[in-house]
């Protein structure tokens, strides 16, 4: 056999012919290192994942001391890729025991390179996604988390989305692994109380990172706010907050760090608007659910029996249906007669309308008149009476379908936006009525 003849036969993808000069004792001999790392990628390039770590076990027991450090760094990163595909990726945490896939984790930490072929990554961000589903016995999770996170060099991970389709056949897009590595890791620090760390991370993820999927830009921003009043700096947390506002970012849990701003500084009016805020951003109730708890603390703890009751019975009905269990502290709740019997869209429809009170009651609204509606009807001008002229857009509308004209006498009330165009905060009018 000529020396690197497997080379021209693997670009010609010529698998099974390589693998038939392995299986031939007499050819198998006279291989290179080499020749044998092809054995290894025509195996894997088969999917035949438990043969390449066969193979290896060979090659290892009569590996040349000679060998190039470069081609065994290729061949332990072929064998990484078998392990995870075979035994990683497939483990099944069914049976208990997750010692056997930390083991072949940490392998695979220890012995892949940082090369774009390298599973090192995936095998890293599979043990953290495995703890912050619950799927791993072990007493700390975000200790665990930040261990297999430092082992990888986010620069090394993977920028492109993934796109796929789900049970239902639409096309989804999955997060690239470099941005899912920030968020996770940002997760954890704020868990474990690194705060310092923590907003570090937040910052870095924000400044690298584009294009972001699952809201998790705002929810770096929710996360670097977080440490900010943990730290006793309630100012910039809210300041880090509008921030994100007035660029676009409006999810209910920066209205929630807001939430607790307002409450921790006794604003009773603005805590309960912050609350409803929440409430109301979207119909994904179940995601809201420990918040929920917290807000009907607070209600309770202001004399809102009632209203407090509502929100546990929401919160047990919201477990119930996703088959989450109730813990003691909710087994321990008081149940008003009135509101036990209630099931979930009768309690929805009780919330609402008080949800849509309290978000307007803290609210300082202006009149005004249409001024301009540019050409499409999307957006314009509105003039308030003291002759301030402020941008909308057409979604801001609270009056369904009709469209915004000239001359309509409206109300609403004012946010930061920014101007894109100018890259300057300006106010705009949202929460538009006619009157």
């Amino acid at each position: 056999m000529e020396l690197f003849s497997t080379n021209k036969l693997f670009k010609e993808e010529k698998y099974e012919e390589i693998l038939a000069l392995w299986q031939n004792d007499e050819s198998r001999n006279r291989m290179t290192d080499w020749d044998k790392w092809y054995v290894l990628l025509s195996l894997n390039k088969q999917k035949r994942y438990q043969e390449t770590l066969d193979a290896y076990k060979l090659l290892r027991a009569k590996r040349n001391e000679s060998t190039e450090t470069e081609l065994w760094r290729r061949i332990e990163d072929t064998v990484c890729r078998a392990l995870y595909y075979a035994h990683v990726k497939t483990f099944d945490f069914r049976q208990g025991d997750s010692s056997k896939l930390f083991k072949q984790v940490d392998y695979i930490l220890a012995h892949s390179s940082d090369s774009s072929y390298s599973v090192k990554g995936k095998a890293a961000l599979f043990v953290v996604n495995a703890a912050e589903e619950g799927k791993l016995a072990v007493e700390n999770a975000s200790e665990l988390i930040i261990r297999y996170l430092d082992a990888v060099n986010p620069s090394t991970l993977g920028r492109e989305e993934f796109e796929y389709i789900d049970q239902q056949g639409n096309r989804r897009a999955k997060a690239p692994d470099r941005e899912i590595w920030y968020a996770a890791r940002a997760k954890a620090l704020l868990k474990l109380q690194r705060y310092g760390e923590c907003m570090a991370c937040c910052d870095e993820a924000l400044r690298e990172l584009r294009g972001f999927h699952y809201s998790n830009d705002s929810w770096l921003r929710y996360r670097k706010a977080k440490c900010l009043l943990a730290l006793g700096k309630p100012d910039d947390a809210k300041r880090c907050i509008s921030e994100a506002q007035a660029r676009g970012a409006h999810h209910w849990c920066l209205s929630q760090v807001l939430f607790e701003i307002e409450r921790n500084g006794g604003e009773h009016q603005a805590a309960l608007a912050l609350g409803a805020e929440c409430a109301l951003a979207d119909p994904s109730h179940e995601m809201r659910v420990s918040f929920y708890e917290e807000f009907a603390d607070y209600l309770e703890q202001s004399g809102l029996t009632h209203e407090a009751a509502l929100h546990r019975r929401l919160v047990i009905l919201i477990r119930q249906e996703n088959n989450w269990g109730l813990k003691q502290k909710h087994l321990g709740w008081t149940n008003l007669d009135d509101v036990s019997a209630m099931d979930k869209a009768e309690i929805l429809k009780t919330l609402k309308p008080l949800w849509k009170e309290w978000r307007s009651a803290a609210k300082s609204y202006l009149t005004g008149v249409v001024i301009r509606v540019l050409p499409e009807g999307g957006s314009g001008f509105i003039q308030d009476e003291q002759g301030g002229q402020y941008y909308f857009n057409a979604k801001d509308y609270t009056h369904g379908k009709q469209k915004p004209i000239v001359d309509q006498r409206v109300r609403f009330t004012l946010v930061d936006k920014l101007d894109r165009k100018k890259n300057e905060v300006k106010k705009n009018a949202v929460d538009i009525s006619i009157i």
